[in-house]
């Protein structure tokens, strides 16, 4: 468990096809797959929001490993490349945390999403980079 996690559950995943890229198979029960990045979260919890608005907020998941297709089994290059990526990018790729809903959301009215606790994607940095593949012929040139 040298490697951090993220990188075998992108690479257990099925791809059988470009449609359902990435589809996880392996590691579905351990790991999230869709998460509300904090910026909807903030706006989700916003009471000067109409419910609305919230409810379209808190329904705005995003994958997890989106933009990291160069890690793991399906990497660029080869899977050794993809471990190098992952070591390289997971402490950019943030945290899961549970936050609470908005102070006042115990009403029996509003829609039932606003008013369980959210699982937040915060601290996730910049995923853009060349693989080290790329790196080392880049570096040769």
């Amino acid at each position: 468990m040298g490697i951090p996690w993220q990188c075998d559950a992108f690479s257990c995943q099925s791809v059988d096809f470009e449609e359902d890229f990435p589809t996880a198979t392996w590691w579905p029960a351990l790991l999230p797959i869709d998460v509300l990045p904090e910026e909807f979260y903030l706006r989700a919890i916003n009471t000067n929001l109409s419910q609305d608005e919230r409810v379209m907020f808190a329904n705005q998941r995003v994958r997890w490993s989106r933009r990291i297709d160069g890690v793991g089994y399906h990497a660029n290059q080869s899977y050794w490349d993809g471990l190098e990526n992952i070591i390289t990018l997971w402490q950019r790729l943030g945290f899961v945390v549970r936050k609470p809903p908005a102070a006042n959301s115990h009403s029996n009215q509003l829609n039932p999403v606003l008013t369980k606790d959210f699982f937040v994607e915060v601290g996730r940095g910049t995923i853009d980079m060349m693989s080290p593949h790329d790196r080392r012929n880049q570096e040769k040139s």
